[in-house]
């Protein structure tokens, strides 16, 4: 069977090259291949719907969405949604979904372990065996088993799994940062702790259920993440729910879903959302019940907000007096109501602290963990491989005294650790930060450095910073491993990643070659597995909850068709949940809080009753934290220009640049960015510009321009288009590639990163790529 590069394209061009719908709940229709259609090889050539259907896990995004494989003669030749899994129903799967094939079959792939013979960054490799690979690492990470912190590791982590337990349970390095952290969300889950004490990726989604829809800085279509999620917003749109788009990219799902379109000026969110809160309290728009039982500081936040009037917010926002009082008021009588944050709010410096602010407006109107508000997500408890005594405490790799709110380290301060002799071996998984992150040239520059010994980039590429490695271990793909996942379920799930074939060459999963490692470093009393798959099942097995404990990732696959879920544990308000008298055996009350014999707070009462409570110091919604006052930050955000916007001169660099991801095609991400379905969808990158803006400087659609700042320039072809701020330039994010060994992505559009300036979410500490000022000519 072949899949027709004609059809797929024709699905994913359908509306259009910078409004594509290709998400919206509908798999690709799949037709014979034309005869003349280069895909796959001849031998294919098979009847529609022969071979073996295997469910499994796609992962070209973070989302996990499941998948089922249809596998002839032991190759992959078509991907769909898994129609009973969460994230996928009915069997939607997004263009990247469908897109798998090409990952597994590239012809670019790494298929054997490599070691470098030329110089950092030159790109010269010489293929060795795994066992010389291994030895290589084992051998360096001998040498710093008693400062295991300079043995750093970046990207995929997944705690609990193998390389986690290997590296921080038994090596007892601390110096593990999530790319997630520092170039995705870390901003936003830190400030759900500090807010209600839930930290989640993505909180569950329930749009099927709101009433009222803002997606602020957020595109579900645009963007990746979770298959089904548009045709869940299109089910609430049925029912006749509102959608707001609150961004200052006419994004398509202001096109499509949204009711309004807010084009807010980059990095004011704080200003907008204060102002909103102004409303609803002025106006005694607020849920009085769950305010006064709820929540902490609601009277400093009254006085706080006296001064962000609809009247003053205009003039920073851009957004009329009209519009924030409409939809601050429409937000607090529609109920339920939710509210989706991510990466063009956090992306800034203040990020944290306009995604807190945010927050304040569900905590207000009483949507916290509503059905159709923001629900906290249940998962599957798994245990551990084994319980080994715990390392001693090594510092990390971040400042905790400079940074105290941080989470997991700053990947975009690696350069720094580096230059300080703070890492000499790093390991990095699915990570490119030299793609992602601004200002590459410093990291190049410390990579380059002899203070680091020993390079390892376990991926399926050789990336651009892959080309400054040691050593380049050939990973393998999500098609060609185990692993258990969770879901956006609101109650427990597991997906089972299952191979749907064989690793192609000598590729192997990061977490078998850590249970190597681990075994060859003497760690072996602790890893009773020789496999990640059976790693997977010793967790499973190990696991407090008896329903859980009895499965296996066979059982999994065989009995629950690769998707084990518990529908029956959905709750809402789980902070209401009484406290049951064995809980209160041995409590004491002090302001408030329910403590245990040791001291710990268990709960909070609420009148005579004794509940839950959030996962908060004071066990209650904080609009006031205390914990940020402690360490020399604002209890409740306060408006201020970004940093970023004050450094520059605003005459000689007018626009504002924000980059942004897309679903169809290329990111930095190794999984998507030199897939050729992909790139045919959008070959190149654009500078988006709005047609005023473009008028004045005489630019006109298609032109090359060069966008400058005061740290770096690109050039690309300009896209003037009325869905854009004035005062705002967009580049998507993910193209510019320069290694040579991904083919496809070779030399195609311009890197946002050349331009942004290299600053980060202080109390976050998140990249603030979203927070450049520059300028742009026509030069061609």
């Amino acid at each position: 069977m072949k899949i027709s590069r004609r059809n797929f394209l024709k699905a994913g061009a359908a509306s259009g090259s910078l409004m594509a719908l290709t998400t919206a709940g509908c798999g690709v229709k799949l037709e014979k291949a034309d005869p003349t259609d280069e895909v796959s090889s001849s031998q294919e050539k098979v009847e529609p719907m022969k071979g073996e259907l295997i469910p499994g896990s796609c992962r070209m995004c973070g989302g996990d969405c499941g998948i089922v494989g249809r596998v002839v003669d032991g190759r992959l030749v078509k991907i769909e949604g898994n129609p009973k899994h969460f994230n996928t129903p009915g069997g939607a799967l997004c263009v990247r979904g469908n897109s798998g094939t090409k990952f597994v079959y590239d012809p670019d792939r790494v298929l054997h372990p490599l070691k470098r013979v030329g110089e950092r960054g030159e790109g010269k490799f010489e293929k060795i065996s795994w066992d010389e690979a291994t030895s290589m690492i084992v051998e360096k990470m001998e040498q710093y088993k008693s400062t295991p912190e300079k043995v750093a590791w970046s990207g995929v982590i997944k705690s609990g799994d193998a390389h986690h337990h290997v590296m921080n349970k038994l090596y007892g390095t601390p110096s593990m940062i999530g790319r997630g952290r520092s170039i995705c969300d870390g901003s936003k889950r830190t400030a759900a702790q500090l807010t209600f004490g839930w930290e989640q990726h993505h909180m569950g989604y329930d749009f099927q259920n709101s009433k009222y829809i803002v997606l602020w800085g957020r595109s579900i279509t645009n963007g990746p993440h979770y298959a089904a999620t548009p045709k869940r917003l299109v089910e609430a749109k049925e029912k006749g729910a509102k959608v707001v788009v609150i961004d200052p990219r006419y994004t398509p799902d202001a096109a499509v879903y949204a009711d309004e379109w807010l084009p807010v000026k980059p990095g004011t969110d704080t200003a907008l959302a204060l102002a909103m809160a102004n409303v609803i309290i002025s106006e005694g728009l607020y849920d009085k019940d769950f305010v006064d039982n709820w929540t902490i500081g609601f009277d400093k936040l009254v006085k706080h907000v006296e001064q962000y009037t609809p009247q003053w917010a205009e003039g920073v926002t851009g957004i009329p007096v009209e519009a924030i009082t409409k939809i601050a008021t429409d937000m607090a009588t529609t109920k339920p109501a939710f509210i989706d944050i991510q990466k063009g709010v956090i992306f800034h410096t203040n990020g944290l602290q306009a995604i807190r602010s945010i927050y304040f407006l569900l905590g207000l109107t009483g949507n916290i963990d509503v059905e159709g508000g923001l629900v906290f997500s249940q998962g599957a408890k798994k245990g551990a491989i084994s319980n080994p005594p715990a390392p001693p405490k090594r510092p990390g790799l971040w400042d905790s005294e400079k940074y105290p709110i941080v989470k997991g380290g700053m990947l975009h301060q690696f350069y720094k650790k580096i230059n300080e002799d703070k890492v000499k071996v790093w390991f990095l998984n699915e990570n490119n930060p030299i793609m992602s992150i601004p200002e590459p040239d410093r990291l190049k520059q410390a990579m380059q450095s002899e203070k680091i010994e020993l390079i390892i980039s376990l991926d399926t590429y050789i990336s651009e910073t892959g080309m400054y490695a040691d050593l380049i271990l050939p990973d393998a793909t999500c098609y060609e491993r185990y692993q258990l996942l969770g879901s956006r379920a609101n109650y427990p799930t597991i997906t089972v990643r299952t191979p749907l074939v064989q690793p192609v060459g000598e590729s192997r999963y990061v977490d078998d070659v850590m249970i190597e490692i681990g075994k060859k470093l003497g760690y072996g009393q602790y890893l009773p597995v020789n496999s990640a798959k059976e790693a997977f099942d010793l967790r499973l097995k190990n696991s407090s909850v008896p329903e859980i404990a009895q499965l296996s990732i066979d059982k999994i696959v065989k009995e629950h068709t690769g998707f084990w879920e518990n529908p029956k544990k959905l709750n809402y308000k789980k902070y209401a949940i009484k406290l049951q008298e064995a809980e209160l055996a041995g409590t004491s009350v002090e302001d408030g809080i329910v403590k245990d014999s040791k001291g710990n707070a268990i709960g909070v009462m609420v009148g005579e009753t004794a509940y839950k409570g959030f996962n908060t110091p004071s066990k209650k919604f904080e609009f006031y934290c205390q914990k940020l006052e402690d360490k020399g930050y604002d209890g409740i955000p306060t408006w201020k220009d970004p940093e970023g916007y004050t450094i520059d001169n605003a005459t000689e660099y007018p626009l504002r640049l924000i980059s942004y991801h897309h679903i169809q095609t290329s990111q930095t991400r190794c999984n998507t960015f030199n897939n050729p379905y992909l790139m045919e969808l959008r070959p190149e990158n654009y500078l988006e510009i709005s047609t005023q803006t473009a008028a004045k400087l005489g630019i006109k659609n298609g032109d090359m321009v060069e966008v400058s700042s005061a740290v770096g320039k690109a050039s690309l072809k300009a896209y003037v288009t009325e869905g854009i701020h004035p005062d705002t330039v967009a580049m998507q994010h993910g193209f510019g590639h320069w290694s040579p060994y991904t083919k496809v992505a070779l030399k195609r559009g311009a890197n946002s990163n050349h331009v942004s300036r290299l600053q980060f979410d202080p109390v976050g500490g998140v990249v603030a790529s979203n927070e450049t000022l520059v300028k742009v000519r026509r030069v061609g």
